[in-house]
């Protein structure tokens, strides 16, 4: 991708950034304003999706294992909780979590905002539900399916009716900022966009509060963890409306996949023999070849804003400002 003026903004906001914003819980993505909740609760409901899920904690999260959930590190937590499948909250199916353990190498500093992963563990196997399958692509320049279970609106800050608490949402991946994927929320308007094209997908979308953690997917595979969002301007009151942007923790990234390989392989091995659902030894689908990443400039400053469950480890280093993190 061509880094012009315009590619450099999100990039600008990000590594320049006062706040640092964790996309944490509430009940999920913002969507455009001009095209019916309809189609984005149908896209939500696809077979594809149905390994995303919820935590009672807040956050989001897929699973990967019969016994395993990805989610984002700022998510984990010691108190008792349980993940659950389904388009509404009120019917899922949950099961109860053993424990959580965060990416080794998640921690204070922009270098640590990569690894924000997570792996929680479940009680019990899930029986009814497919694992995503993870693999490795260079998503710059393709489009993109979000499935949260976070906070609802539209890309002009105005309530959403009639949404499932299940939603999804598409974007098209611009660029890179602290090794993330990242996407900005286009307005149909063409007068809100941070980066890459002004126009926005069919089904354009934003992540918000309680998608931290939420699965993104390519081409039905799994690629992303939902992450951060951020805002360009100072007081902004909302990091999910149009003009705004969104980051997931890549998983082709050789650190997270060896993360999630030694998860996936140690539920493997405390399995029992006679387990109704065997768990996959490895979550990735081998052989796609990973193409050439772009290098990011540095420079000039911006306002992010964090919300989210747990606490935010850091602050880019050597830069101003400090870090947020909302609570339940």
């Amino acid at each position: 991708m061509k880094n012009d003026g315009r590619g450099r903004v999100l990039v600008t906001a990000l590594l320049g950034a006062a706040w640092v914003v964790l996309s944490g819980n509430a009940a999920a993505v913002y969507v455009r304003h001009d095209v019916n909740v309809t189609a984005f609760n149908d896209l939500a409901a696809s077979p594809h999706f149905e390994a995303a899920g919820f935590f009672s904690t807040g956050c989001s999260g897929v699973l990967i294992g019969a016994t395993t959930v990805l989610t984002a590190a700022h998510c984990a937590t010691d108190r008792k909780s349980s993940f659950g499948f389904g388009a509404e909250r009120d019917a899922a199916t949950t099961y109860e979590v053993a424990g959580m353990e965060r990416h080794p190498l998640y921690g204070a500093g922009s270098n640590g905002y990569q690894y924000d992963l997570a792996i929680a563990t479940l009680l019990a196997p899930v029986e009814d539900v497919i694992p995503a399958t993870i693999t490795p692509v260079n998503l710059i320049g393709r489009q993109v399916t979000m499935v949260g279970y976070g906070g609802q609106g539209t890309g002009l800050g105005t309530p959403l009716s009639g949404a499932t608490d299940r939603l999804a949402a598409t974007n098209t991946i611009d660029t890179t900022a602290y090794n993330l994927w990242a996407a900005d929320f286009d307005s149909p308007a063409g007068n809100k966009s941070l980066t890459g094209g002004k126009t926005p997908t069919a089904y354009e979308g934003q992540l918000a509060g309680g998608d931290s953690g939420s699965p993104l997917f390519w081409s039905n595979f799994l690629v992303g963890i939902g992450a951060y969002t951020f805002c360009q301007t100072s007081g902004c009151r909302s990091t999910s409306v149009y003009g705004t942007a969104s980051l997931w923790v890549r998983l082709d990234l050789a650190a997270n996949r060896l993360f999630i390989d030694q998860a996936l392989a140690r539920a493997a091995s405390q399995s029992p023999a006679n387990s109704p659902v065997p768990v996959p030894p490895a979550g990735w689908l081998l052989g796609t070849a990973l193409l050439g990443m772009p290098l990011l400039r540095r420079g000039g400053r911006a306002v992010a804003t964090v919300h989210g469950r747990g606490p935010a480890r850091g602050r880019p280093e050597g830069r101003p400002g400090c870090v947020q993190a909302g609570g339940s």
